[in-house]
């Protein structure tokens, strides 16, 4: 029991690490204000100090929910419950255990059914938790029972600027490249990855937050906080009679299920009992991803302390709990149990975290391709047949780069990168704001009645900004981008994608809707049909300080332009101000995608970007269901005459053809004809005919093939 014991506990630290629950407590332990319009007396309640007390006591206990809440909906998905569920069956029926390793009987069995969600849905759904949130507000619940409910929300609104704002902006901030091994994986998947494992490493506000989810309640003559180890909550009384999380049941957690319900969450198996259940394990979990040793020292554990080698690490773990009993964790044990853990933790963590590992700080065997080597050498041979896959995708990718880091001022490979990360998440916090005043439909993954895949849409942003270069981190991050396009009439217009044919003005809008910060220029540019660029239109944000969002748009007369300025095609560009005005994104990623083999002979960028080629057809729409993944960005060809249509060609000699055509245009002067003969080159220049003509007739040779244009 004492090996599986310990296996469950690596394997959940090392899976839960990646839901980066440190950074969603630290952000929601600095942005308490977000709630002050949505709710007053729940953010006056959560924010207002009192004397120790009975009223000081529920105050930590708002907090110790709301910080629950901030980890809550990563709690539900299947792998998380899975080690919960291990981890509770592993314990349970072991003889001579305490608190809050001694698993009752009921708590086992709660956690034995999983909590499940409808296809489609998980408990990351903004409308639903929105509304849950209504619901406790407009019922006038207390800001206890209201707690859970919010911090749940506030998780997701999180989550939902770091998918989509800050995750594809840094990944795209200079030059970088994915492998085609992302092509297994949801865009940006590796940069969300490295986003998620080294932004933490820069929280500066551990014991705020650590302490608080576990503060327990002890109640003798004078109510009292204390701090506690591996459990959310435990009560004394004054005849020193220890009352856990197993033994009560909390009101946060009832209003959670019951506001649920209230909206039509259909989420199967949901009880109170049952997530009392599992969040018995997840306070387990959660206190050795963001514990501290038995002295109180090293809160935060691996993530908080970046310098550390994984033999440091080791010894963290082996001493991880608090000084009061029990002063380590395991100290709940009996002792021969203590004994065979102990054993077992050292021999499995030097699996996880070979012996040879000594030299450098955990961060850098994740930044080079040679340190990850070294990192894969180290681990035993037996465990390689199924770790082979994830490494090799791991590397391919870490490898692409590596190669292409021309200087990029935040490299996605390197920490150094993330140091403003939790910073910008702070600075996004009158967006959080107006996410809880608006709802889902103010930014969310599906927008214009679930049409406009705004999710892949950002992230696919991040991978085109990485086509260009910065030349350093004085100028500005790319945008969050939730939509940017042409309309025909404004940014509530219907968007255009394909060929404009026109021979009269034809108003064409560029639309943008996005996040951003410093100093950009959005334009709405034209090539020209010598390949020259000319801008057709342009709009200047200059905000150094601080996020903005923009949804606004620029007209322009695209058959003006033309038939005056020579334009052929049109596309946008975003360029920072200062010079020498880098180009940021642009619709136009012919040139970015040819100018290296580490993207035009990569699958990825070959199926994601069309080959290089960014016009589209009209079964191509690059905004609507799959399309934005593959369509987003493009271009449009601009034709000043109507193009003729329904060619066809029939024999009608031996060696005579005739070529028939419909003229759709009253402005032409003429059509040129374009033949090729099998085997040899287009003759563009092979005849003329005069206006308004709808055939020619043209001599061949009998077992020839012929292909012609019509221009």
């Amino acid at each position: 029991m004492g090996k599986k014991f310990i296996l469950l506990i690596l394997g959940g630290v090392m899976v839960l690490s990646a839901h980066d629950l440190s950074v969603h407590m630290s952000l929601g332990e600095k942005t308490f204000d977000v709630w002050k319009e949505f709710d007053y007396d729940f953010y006056e309640y959560i924010t207002k100090h009192s004397w120790p007390g009975e009223d000081s006591v529920q105050r930590t206990l708002v907090r110790k929910f709301y910080y629950i809440g901030l980890t809550f909906p990563d709690m539900f998905w299947s792998d998380a419950q899975s080690i919960i569920r291990e981890l509770i069956d592993s314990l349970h029926g072991v003889s001579g255990l305490k608190d809050p390793f001694k698993i009752k009987d009921e708590t086992n069995v709660q956690v034995q059914i999983p909590i499940e969600f409808s296809p489609g849905d998980n408990s990351h759904n903004l409308s639903k938790l929105w509304r849950m949130a209504q619901h406790a507000k407009s019922h006038g619940w207390t800001p206890y029972e209201k707690s859970l409910i919010y911090g749940s929300l506030m998780h997701v609104i999180h989550d939902l600027y770091a998918h989509m704002v800050m995750q594809p902006t840094l990944f795209g901030y200079g030059r970088v490249f994915d492998s085609d091994s992302a092509l297994s994986q949801i865009l940006l998947a590796f940069g969300e990855r490295y986003h998620e494992m080294f932004s933490p490493t820069f929280i500066n506000n551990w014991p705020h937050f650590v302490k608080t989810l576990y503060a327990s309640k002890l109640i003798k003559h004078t109510p009292a906080i204390i701090q506690d180890a591996c459990c959310f909550y435990r009560e004394i009384d004054e005849a020193g009679r220890v009352t856990t999380w197993q033994n009560i049941d909390f009101v946060p957690v009832e209003k959670f299920v019951e506001a649920a319900h209230a909206v039509g969450w259909e989420i199967k198996n949901l009880t109170r009992e049952r997530l009392e259940a599992y969040l018995h394990g997840w306070a387990i979990f959660t206190f050795l991803l963001y514990g501290y040793r038995s002295d109180g020292s090293d809160i935060g554990g691996l993530l908080a302390h970046p310098n550390w080698t994984f033999e440091q690490y080791l010894h963290f773990v082996l001493d991880i709990g608090f000084e009061r009993e029990p002063h380590w964790i395991f100290a709940a044990l009996p002792e021969w149990l203590q004994k065979i853990i102990r054993e077992a933790a050292h021999q499995y963590l030097m699996v996880f975290f070979p012996e040879g590992l000594k030299e450098y700080p955990w961060p850098e065997y994740f930044e080079s391709v040679a340190n990850f080597d070294e990192f894969w050498r180290a681990v035993p041979e037996e465990l390689k047949p199924k770790l082979q896959a994830e490494y090799e995708r791991w590397r391919q990718n870490l490898r692409y780069w590596e190669e292409s880091d021309d200087g990029n001022p935040r490299t996605p490979r390197m920490r150094n990168s993330y140091a403003d990360e939790t910073k910008v998440a702070q600075e996004l916090t009158k967006f959080y704001r107006e996410s809880l005043r608006s709802g889902p439909n103010y930014y969310a993954e599906y927008m214009e009645g679930l049409r406009l895949d705004a999710w892949t849409i950002g992230r696919k942003a991040g991978l085109l900004a990485g086509l260009y270069p910065i030349p350093s981190d004085q100028y500005p991050r790319p945008p969050g981008v939730v939509s940017i396009g042409f309309s025909e009439v404004g940014k509530n217009g219907v968007w255009v994608y394909t060929n404009i044919e026109t021979e009269e003005e034809k108003i064409i809008y560029l639309c943008w809707d996005i996040f951003f910060k410093g100093k950009i220029l959005v334009q709405f540019c034209g090539r020209k049909g010598d390949g020259s660029v000319v801008v057709l239109g342009q709009k200047g944000y200059i905000f150094p300080t601080h996020w903005e969002r923009r949804n606004e748009y620029l007209g322009c007369d695209v058959h003006d332009a033309a038939v005056n300025e020579d334009v052929v095609e049109i596309f946008w560009r975003i360029q920072a101000i200062d010079y020498p005005y880098p180009t940021i994104l642009q619709s136009d990623y012919r040139e970015a995608y040819w100018q290296s083999p580490l993207v035009y002979e990569n699958k990825l960028y070959q199926v994601l970007f069309k080959e290089g080629d960014p016009t589209r057809k009209p079964s191509e729409h690059p905004f609507y269901n799959n399309g934005s993944k593959y369509y987003w960005p493009y271009t449009i060809r601009i034709y000043c005459l109507l193009r003729p249509v329904n060619a066809e060609i029939k024999r009608i000699t031996t060696n005579q053809v005739r070529l028939t055509w419909t003229d759709r245009s009253g402005k032409e002067t003429g059509y040129r004809i374009a033949r090729k003969v099998e085997g040899e080159d287009w003759d563009t220049t092979y005849a003329t005919v005069p206006a308004n003509t709808e055939e020619f007739i043209d001599t061949v040779t009998v077992a020839h093939r012929y292909t012609y244009k019509v221009k």
